[in-house]
């Protein structure tokens, strides 16, 4: 297992003052279109899966958050007879997000990429170094080294929300594979 997931399954039993859940960790080489997934697996056990082209950027630790929160807002909120938030994202996901993570305002309704109007370039400037224009307006930067990404927003500075980087790297490997093909 990840020790990044040992550790953040850790904090979130210890800071909820419950029971640890049994995580399965894996990689995903073929996940190219979401950054993670968590499946429940059967009483206390879900396995979370990453893609493996987030590992070592700064999405990682996000994803596991983020896929972590899905596992036990299920095992503790979702099973209780009285819990009528069926939301993948809902009040007790976003709580967890929050207290414990400190990820706050999160809207995790899903990445909604582009329009199916948006004109999208991706520029390969060499070296590794991308930039991402939709409707010739700068999005992002981006920089491939070894398999691992680094983002930021068009001013060379890190994105406010979660959710925007998601969206520009969502776009940015789907370009990057439709470049490669």
């Amino acid at each position: 297992m990840s020790t990044l997931v040992e550790k953040m399954n850790l904090k979130i039993s210890k800071d909820l003052g419950v029971l640890k859940l049994k995580i399965k960790y894996t990689v995903s080489e073929k996940a190219k279109s979401k950054f993670g997934h968590c499946k429940y697996l059967g009483l206390d056990q879900y396995e979370i899966n990453l893609s493996s082209f987030i590992l070592g950027t700064s999405l990682e630790k996000d994803t596991i958050c983020h896929e972590l929160c899905h596992a036990y807002d299920h095992y503790y909120f979702k099973s209780l007879p009285n819990n009528t938030d069926s939301s993948p994202h809902g009040t007790a996901w976003k709580m967890l997000m929050d207290k414990v993570f400190g990820y706050q305002n999160i809207k995790a309704q899903g990445i909604h990429v582009n329009n199916s109007n948006d004109v999208i370039k991706l520029i390969n400037k060499g070296k590794g170094d991308y930039d991402l224009y939709i409707n010739g307006n700068g999005k992002a930067k981006f920089n491939l080294i070894n398999n691992m990404v680094d983002i930021k927003n068009y001013k060379n500075q890190f994105f406010k929300t979660e959710v925007e980087e998601r969206k520009y790297m969502t776009i940015f490997t789907q370009q990057l594979n439709l470049t490669n093909n």
